[in-house]
Protein backbone atom coordinates (compact mmCIF):
# COMPACT_ATOMS: atom_id res chain seq x y z
CA UNK A 1 0.00 0.00 0.00
CA UNK A 2 2.81 2.39 0.89
CA UNK A 3 4.37 1.86 -2.53
CA UNK A 4 1.05 2.62 -4.25
CA UNK A 5 0.62 5.80 -2.19
CA UNK A 6 4.14 6.95 -3.09
CA UNK A 7 3.35 6.45 -6.81
CA UNK A 8 0.24 8.64 -6.46
CA UNK A 9 2.34 11.25 -4.66
CA UNK A 10 4.94 11.16 -7.49
CA UNK A 11 2.19 11.65 -10.09
CA UNK A 12 0.88 14.60 -8.08
CA UNK A 13 4.37 16.17 -8.03
CA UNK A 14 4.85 15.53 -11.73
CA UNK A 15 1.51 17.14 -12.61
CA UNK A 16 2.34 20.12 -10.43
CA UNK A 17 5.76 20.61 -12.04
CA UNK A 18 4.05 20.56 -15.47
CA UNK A 19 1.68 23.27 -14.18
CA UNK A 20 -1.27 20.88 -14.46
CA UNK A 21 -2.77 22.06 -11.19
CA UNK A 22 -6.22 20.52 -11.67
CA UNK A 23 -4.64 17.12 -12.21
CA UNK A 24 -2.30 17.67 -9.25
CA UNK A 25 -5.25 18.57 -7.01
CA UNK A 26 -7.06 15.43 -8.21
CA UNK A 27 -4.07 13.32 -7.12
CA UNK A 28 -3.84 15.24 -3.84
CA UNK A 29 -7.52 14.51 -3.06
CA UNK A 30 -7.13 10.88 -4.13
CA UNK A 31 -4.06 10.50 -1.93
CA UNK A 32 -5.88 12.04 1.02
CA UNK A 33 -8.89 9.71 0.59
CA UNK A 34 -6.74 6.60 0.22
CA UNK A 35 -4.72 7.46 3.32
CA UNK A 36 -7.94 8.00 5.27
CA UNK A 37 -9.31 4.61 4.19
CA UNK A 38 -6.02 2.84 4.82
CA UNK A 39 -5.64 4.20 8.35
CA UNK A 40 -9.33 3.72 9.19
CA UNK A 41 -9.19 0.03 8.34
CA UNK A 42 -5.82 -0.47 10.01
CA UNK A 43 -7.10 0.87 13.37
CA UNK A 44 -10.49 -0.89 13.30
CA UNK A 45 -10.72 -3.19 16.33
CA UNK A 46 -14.38 -3.93 15.55
CA UNK A 47 -13.95 -5.21 11.99
CA UNK A 48 -15.88 -8.45 11.43
CA UNK A 49 -16.63 -8.71 15.16
CA UNK A 50 -19.75 -8.81 17.30
CA UNK A 51 -19.23 -6.91 20.53
CA UNK A 52 -21.21 -6.44 23.72
CA UNK A 53 -20.32 -3.22 25.52
CA UNK A 54 -21.49 -2.45 29.05
CA UNK A 55 -21.38 0.85 30.84
CA UNK A 56 -22.25 1.72 34.42
CA UNK A 57 -24.35 4.84 34.91
CA UNK A 58 -25.36 6.68 38.09
CA UNK A 59 -28.87 5.27 37.80
CA UNK A 60 -28.18 1.85 36.28
CA UNK A 61 -26.42 0.28 33.31
CA UNK A 62 -26.37 0.61 29.56
CA UNK A 63 -25.63 -2.15 27.08
CA UNK A 64 -24.59 -1.73 23.45
CA UNK A 65 -24.50 -4.38 20.72
CA UNK A 66 -22.01 -3.56 17.97
CA UNK A 67 -21.50 -5.51 14.75
CA UNK A 68 -18.59 -4.68 12.47
CA UNK A 69 -18.30 -1.23 14.03
CA UNK A 70 -22.00 -0.42 13.64
CA UNK A 71 -24.20 0.18 16.66
CA UNK A 72 -27.11 -2.23 16.21
CA UNK A 73 -28.89 -2.12 19.56
CA UNK A 74 -28.67 -0.36 22.90
CA UNK A 75 -30.72 -0.44 26.07
CA UNK A 76 -30.61 1.06 29.53
CA UNK A 77 -31.31 -0.96 32.69
CA UNK A 78 -31.87 0.29 36.24
CA UNK A 79 -30.75 -3.08 37.60
CA UNK A 80 -29.14 -5.80 35.58
CA UNK A 81 -29.45 -9.57 35.81
CA UNK A 82 -28.36 -12.50 33.68
CA UNK A 83 -31.83 -12.79 32.15
CA UNK A 84 -31.70 -9.10 31.11
CA UNK A 85 -28.47 -9.65 29.19
CA UNK A 86 -29.75 -12.86 27.61
CA UNK A 87 -32.93 -11.07 26.44
CA UNK A 88 -30.88 -8.09 25.22
CA UNK A 89 -28.56 -10.31 23.17
CA UNK A 90 -31.47 -12.31 21.77
CA UNK A 91 -33.27 -9.17 20.56
CA UNK A 92 -30.07 -7.58 19.28
CA UNK A 93 -29.11 -10.67 17.28
CA UNK A 94 -32.55 -10.79 15.67
CA UNK A 95 -32.39 -7.10 14.85
CA UNK A 96 -28.89 -7.32 13.35
CA UNK A 97 -30.29 -9.28 10.39
CA UNK A 98 -32.72 -6.47 9.58
CA UNK A 99 -30.41 -3.58 10.36
CA UNK A 100 -29.87 -1.39 7.32
CA UNK A 101 -26.69 0.63 7.14
CA UNK A 102 -27.95 3.73 5.36
CA UNK A 103 -25.13 6.11 6.10
CA UNK A 104 -22.86 7.31 3.33
CA UNK A 105 -19.45 5.69 3.13
CA UNK A 106 -17.57 8.61 4.69
CA UNK A 107 -20.02 9.09 7.56
CA UNK A 108 -20.09 5.33 8.22
CA UNK A 109 -16.27 5.32 8.43
CA UNK A 110 -16.33 8.36 10.71
CA UNK A 111 -18.90 6.68 12.97
CA UNK A 112 -16.83 3.49 13.09
CA UNK A 113 -13.75 5.55 13.96
CA UNK A 114 -15.63 7.16 16.86
CA UNK A 115 -16.80 3.77 18.16
CA UNK A 116 -13.27 2.35 17.85
CA UNK A 117 -11.77 5.31 19.70
CA UNK A 118 -14.33 5.00 22.52
CA UNK A 119 -13.74 1.26 22.87
CA UNK A 120 -9.96 1.72 22.99
CA UNK A 121 -9.83 4.67 25.36
CA UNK A 122 -12.90 4.64 27.64
CA UNK A 123 -11.91 2.79 30.80
CA UNK A 124 -15.43 3.05 32.21
CA UNK A 125 -16.75 0.59 29.62
CA UNK A 126 -16.65 -3.19 29.56
CA UNK A 127 -15.93 -4.60 26.10
CA UNK A 128 -16.73 -8.26 25.48
CA UNK A 129 -16.11 -9.89 22.09
CA UNK A 130 -18.87 -12.37 21.35
CA UNK A 131 -16.77 -14.90 19.46
CA UNK A 132 -16.83 -17.19 22.49
CA UNK A 133 -19.14 -18.12 25.35
CA UNK A 134 -19.59 -15.24 27.76
CA UNK A 135 -19.93 -15.78 31.50
CA UNK A 136 -22.83 -13.41 32.18
CA UNK A 137 -22.48 -13.51 35.96
CA UNK A 138 -18.83 -12.54 35.69
CA UNK A 139 -19.80 -9.80 33.24
CA UNK A 140 -22.43 -8.41 35.65
CA UNK A 141 -20.01 -8.47 38.58
CA UNK A 142 -17.40 -6.63 36.52
CA UNK A 143 -19.97 -4.04 35.37
CA UNK A 144 -20.76 -3.31 38.99
CA UNK A 145 -17.11 -2.49 39.69
CA UNK A 146 -16.85 0.09 36.87
CA UNK A 147 -16.90 3.82 37.59
CA UNK A 148 -20.10 5.60 36.62
CA UNK A 149 -20.12 7.76 33.47
CA UNK A 150 -23.16 9.96 34.15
Amino acid sequence: MEEFLSKIKAKMGEASSLLQFERASYYRDLLSSLKYLYHSNKMDITKDKKILVGERLDDGYKLFYIVDGNLVWKKKFHRIHTKDIEDFLSKAKKFENYYVYNKGEKSALDFKAIINRELRTNSSMLVEYLNKEVDLNLLINFLKTLKTTN
